[in-house]
């Protein structure tokens, strides 16, 4: 019984320091992303690279998507929404975070840069199970008004 606690309690922690690991990274990354003035495909694939080093991830299940809208006189618009590893990209309004996005002014630009990470526990005690944990974040772009993206042609 001490033995199936002290693993659980061992499972309980990794799964906590792998969720806030993710959620730090994905602080970085956005802020990373918010001091360029246009990103393209290969630097979304390096900071996923960089993503999937921090936490160790080597079996692909993470990605990166980043997302720039803007504010016009009350309505928000989608700007551009790219991501890594085929995962899918805002295309509607609808398809946004809204609850997460703050009050903006008109013609305000915000970056929202999400990721996700495959959490498998090495031991599975009632109640922990595999899980995807997804981290926000929404950022302003740092040395000008709005982050334009460069597809790969």
């Amino acid at each position: 019984m001490v033995a199936l606690l002290l693993m659980s309690t061992h499972t309980f922690f990794d799964a906590f320091k792998t969720y806030r690991d993710a959620q730090n990274v994905t602080y970085t990354v956005s802020d990373i992303v918010s001091r360029y003035t246009e990103i393209d495909d290969s630097l979304l694939v390096d900071l996923n690279d960089i993503f999937d080093a921090v936490l160790g991830e080597s079996d692909g299940n993470s990605f990166l998507r980043v997302t720039s809208v803007t504010e016009y006189f009350g309505e928000i618009r989608i700007d551009w929404s790219a991501s890594t590893k085929g995962a899918t990209t805002y295309t509607t309004v609808a398809d946004l975070p809204i609850e997460d996005i703050p009050v903006l002014s008109s013609g305000e630009t915000l970056i929202i840069v999400e990721s996700s990470y495959r959490f498998n526990p090495s031991f599975t005690p009632p109640g922990i199970i595999a899980k995807d944990y997804v981290s926000r974040s929404i950022i302003t772009p740092r040395f000008a008004g709005k982050l334009d993206f460069v597809p790969a042609t």
